[in-house]
């Protein structure tokens, strides 16, 4: 953190202190943006669209955010 443009250079420093927080506030912030305009639809044909609309895209966003094996910036999913 003392020298920050050097950090951001590196791609796995990159993706666990900006990328892999930011995908997984953001995608926090969908699902309650979502929530709370389930609770405000009157039409439950309009409760259903914005749920998927609003969890989908979060879901995405989320899955984005994990570091997968294989990917430049992976772990493992068990560690020994």
């Amino acid at each position: 953190l003392r020298n920050f443009s050097v950090a951001m250079q590196i791609n796995v420093v990159r993706f666990f202190t900006i990328e892999h927080a930011i995908g997984m506030i953001a995608g926090i912030a969908l699902v309650h943006i979502g929530r709370v305009k389930i609770r405000k639809a009157a039409d439950a044909d309009r409760k259903h669209r914005l749920a998927m609309v609003f969890f989908g895209i979060a879901l995405v966003l989320m899955i984005i955010s994990i570091p997968w094996p294989g990917l430049p910036v992976a772990r493992p999913l068990f560690r020994p």
